[in-house]
């Protein structure tokens, strides 16, 4: 379904059971047909950046999918770089994981793009 209201981000901590719960997630989806993204590189990614919708540190380090499980349970693995940014998020992602900062999806919808 396009456009949830609720959705859940997943905070990777490093060497915390990140590939277990990412493996929790990814089968959670295929089960209830939600869609799912990991991103990487978040880490140094400002509220501001996300709030402007670019998901990006600096001016070029940006944000970037690695894999994706569609609402439909197909996953896809990303070989170019793809970047994360808030139009993709709002339409496509229903449980976004990876090394994010807190706060990284109430900071996407606190002042939308237009």
């Amino acid at each position: 379904k396009e456009g949830r209201k609720i959705r859940l981000v997943f905070v990777h901590i490093f060497k915390a059971a990140g590939s277990s719960i990412r493996n929790f997630f990814g089968e959670y989806s295929k089960r209830c047909n939600t869609s799912f993204d990991v991103a990487i590189a978040c880490t140094g990614i400002k509220g501001m950046s996300i709030r402007e919708g670019n998901w990006k540190s600096g001016t070029s380090h940006k944000c970037k999918l690695k894999r994706s499980l569609t609402r439909s349970g197909k996953w896809i693995s990303y070989k170019k770089e793809t970047p994360v940014n808030t139009t993709y998020l709002e339409k496509n992602t229903d449980i976004l994981g990876g090394h994010l900062p807190l706060g990284s999806w109430k900071a996407s919808s606190d002042n939308p793009k237009k």
